[in-house]
């Protein structure tokens, strides 16, 4: 049963990458170019910074600052999970 899983994963994840008429790796490199133009059009260094502009974190900096926030946490409170919880 797990090998047919896998074989069922790896074939929806290569779907797109496989040199043929649904090969898509070649859009979404073009699609990645334009976020970048658009970016730095905008003044914006990389397409990260534009895309937080209007988010809570406002920069990648801040979300990176917000998330390393609850790592160190993060272990204690599964800790303190019974175990039923964590399997």
């Amino acid at each position: 049963m797990r090998y047919v899983l896998l074989l069922i994963f790896e074939a929806s994840a290569h779907r797109a990458d496989r040199g043929d008429s649904t090969d898509t790796r070649s859009t979404v490199r073009r699609l990645a170019a334009l976020r970048i133009e658009r970016a730095n059009l905008l003044g914006f260094s990389t397409f990260a910074a534009y895309a937080m502009g209007n988010q809570m974190a406002k920069t990648p900096e801040a979300a990176i600052g917000l998330v390393s926030q609850l790592v160190p946490p993060a272990p204690e409170r599964l800790a303190q999970r019974p175990q039923r919880c964590r399997s």
